[in-house]
């Protein structure tokens, strides 16, 4: 739909709701006036998210494979000192 914004503007405004407003009332939609999200942006470190959006499509993939196996290794380390005496 054109005139849509999807960065998370509309929170709390149901998607009917939303598919009706005209384009110049979805503008308005602040989320910023939600204390909730103010409270969680305060904990987002915006350099890696500046970051990871530097990267390539193929080295957020290799660093995602990357983290899967260390996941993977945290995994079996976990299951190893759980079965040590």
């Amino acid at each position: 739909m054109t005139g849509v914004r999807s960065n998370g503007a509309t929170a709390g405004t149901t998607s009917a709701r939303i598919e009706r407003m005209p384009a110049a009332e979805l503008t308005q939609l602040d989320p910023g006036s939600d204390p909730v999200i103010e409270r969680y942006k305060q904990d987002i470190d915006r350099t890696l998210i500046r970051e990871n959006l530097r990267k390539s499509h193929e080295e957020r993939l290799l660093t995602l494979q990357r983290m899967q196996r260390f996941v993977d290794e945290l995994h079996a380390a976990g299951k190893t000192a759980r079965r040590a005496p």
